[in-house]
């Protein structure tokens, strides 16, 4: 009953590769300027990527399977840097493909994705699976930041965009989605900024 998914980057779909490229020449310099190491340089198919997920392999194994007395109902996922997409795109693909398939069977299933990249924010608010929270790894301990509920982020966004307290089902996805929309207009993985979109005028 129980899912611990752990999943890479992979190869990133063609659209996100110019803007992706430019991103990391820029980093990459950067770090040499500064003598730092860029950690966007340990990207899918390079080797330190490889010994990285059979380490992380191993690691899961050794924490969730090699007791005797595992429990049955639980299992755990390595979805890896051969499969293509990003890590928080393969999850949230991952969440709608399990929703859509048997959550009407289980009754109330909970779902926290451990992650803080700005793209997931979005992916979890157009997905619209419900008792979902996303969780900041580098958050402080106890912080009030630290687990985020993408539900009553929903219903903010709703009561924020109307006086009315009865918005349907539709209308409220309907304001997730332009959310979202003007959000992408400031920039984001796939494309730059729009040069005169300002979210805050905008939404």
């Amino acid at each position: 009953k129980s899912l611990v998914y752990v999943s890479m980057d992979g190869p990133a779909p063609l659209a996100k590769l110019p803007e992706q490229r430019a991103r990391r020449q820029d980093a990459a310099i950067s770090a040499a300027r500064k003598g730092t190491f860029d950690a966007q340089q340990l990207t899918p198919g390079c080797l330190a990527m490889t010994s990285l997920e059979s380490q992380i392999y191993t690691l899961l194994r050794e924490l969730f399977f090699a007791s005797s007395s595992q429990d049955s109902d639980f299992a755990a996922v390595l979805d890896g840097s051969c499969v293509d997409g990003e890590g928080e795109f393969k999850i949230i693909r991952k969440i709608l493909h399990d929703h859509v398939e048997g959550d009407a069977l289980k009754g109330r299933v909970t779902r926290a994705i451990l992650a803080c990249d700005a793209d997931l924010f979005l992916q979890a608010l157009l997905s619209d699976v419900p008792h979902l929270y996303l969780i900041d790894p580098f958050a402080p301990y106890q912080s009030s930041t630290a687990v985020f509920s993408v539900d009553r982020w929903r219903r903010a966004l709703s009561a924020e965009s109307s006086s009315s307290n009865n918005l349907s089902e539709t209308e409220g996805r309907q304001i997730a989605f332009d959310f979202v929309l003007f959000a992408l207009m400031s920039g984001s993985d796939y494309a730059p900024a729009l040069r005169y979109a300002n979210y805050r005028s905008l939404w």
